[in-house]
């Protein structure tokens, strides 16, 4: 192992904030500072600890300036010209695959740590820029595998929401729309609903979409969007709201309704302790 290693960053001001420069963190000595480049000289003796936390600080470092970028060229040499808005709108959706074991950040990480380890065993010294453009190849190969799922979650979320904007478009086309329905959630994934007048009008509902025997846990959530939709209600009142088992379902719900309260606590909740006012 070398025992001291010289970095060259190009254009850097912000390596104090990623503990790059301070000599708490690193035994570290500036070289030279020219307006387009800062050199690094790294001291480590033959200490592994030390040269372990800086090979992990650079990794870090690599990934969160670099990451986005080579992320961003990567798309756009795979799937076309983009417009700025779509590149920004793929990319934002990393986070998605932060556990995924191969493409999450812990394997990225890993990946860019295994490339420092095995170019700092023969070099001891290195632009950091050509590190990462050329000595690489893995990370990058990694990025790619990345890529291909971002431009698919991104494909999925904008089905979604042309879906949304389907729905509530046909939801706000209908007439002599109701002013107001109630949705009673039950614990055991089943639901009640009530008219203005809080007449049970779920059976009504249900006879449009299937049989009563053919009602289950199993198949009521995916009926329930449609027959909200189909009586197209001004507002939605959910009551016992703490027992939604599916969340992403009334998310679904509240983008095409918009106007949806929810309620914990009144007499059709089944709760004694608090009042309902809506």
């Amino acid at each position: 192992m070398n025992d001291r290693i010289q970095l060259g960053f190009r254009n850097e001001k912000a390596l104090v904030n990623e503990r790059l420069l301070s000599e708490k963190e690193f035994p570290v000595e500036v070289l030279q500072k020219p307006d387009e480049r800062v050199d690094v000289l790294f001291k480590y003796g033959s200490n592994q600890r030390i040269f372990d936390e800086f090979i992990t600080a650079l990794a870090d470092y690599i990934i969160n300036k670099y990451e986005k970028k080579i992320l961003k060229r990567i798309i756009l040499n795979n799937y076309g010209d983009l417009k700025p808005f779509q590149l920004q709108d793929i990319v934002r959706h990393l986070p998605e695959l932060e556990q995924d074991r191969e493409t999450g950040r812990a394997k990225r990480r890993s990946v860019v740590k295994d490339g420092l380890y095995g170019y700092f065993e023969e070099n001891d010294s290195a632009s950091v820029e050509g590190l990462v453009t050329f000595r690489m190849k893995e990370y990058e190969a990694l990025l790619t595998q990345a890529a291909e799922q971002l431009f698919d979650i991104y494909l999925t979320h904008k089905e979604y929401e042309e879906f949304i904007e389907l729905l509530r478009y046909f939801v706000n086309v209908q007439s002599a729309r109701p002013h107001l329905t109630h949705l009673i959630v039950h614990s055991r994934g089943m639901y009640t609903i009530l008219n203005e007048d809080k007449e049970d009008i779920t059976a009504e509902c249900i006879s449009d979409f299937a049989r009563p025997e053919e009602i289950s846990t199993d198949n009521f959530d995916d009926l329930l969007i449609s027959m909200l939709i189909t009586l197209a209600p001004e507002k939605i009142i959910v009551h016992n709201s703490v027992d939604i088992k599916n969340a992403e379902l009334f998310d679904t719900i509240n983008k095409v309704f918009g106007k949806v309260e929810y309620c914990t606590g009144c007499e059709m909740c089944g709760v004694k302790a608090a009042q309902c006012k809506l």
